[in-house]
């Protein structure tokens, strides 16, 4: 059985944690920007804040490939 390469280990946990915990803010905001829509109400800063998620989400998703690529 190989060695555990802890550090490696713990980057990949933080990372994998950061990217789903940010599919799961997208998801919920995207939610609440159609609950909004629906009321008739406006979304235009909840649509910005919704960018701002998706653009750290694409820095969250490209950590956790660049660490798994290290490994594999």
């Amino acid at each position: 059985m190989a060695a555990i390469d802890r550090p490696w280990l713990e980057s990949y946990s933080e990372a994998r944690r950061h990217a789903l915990a940010g599919r799961g803010v997208i998801k919920r905001q995207r939610e609440f920007i159609a609950r909004e829509k629906a009321k008739g109400l406006s979304t235009d800063r909840s649509e910005d804040l919704l960018a701002l998620f998706q653009q750290t989400q694409v820095i969250f998703e490209g950590d956790l490939a660049r660490i798994s690529a290290e490994r594999g």
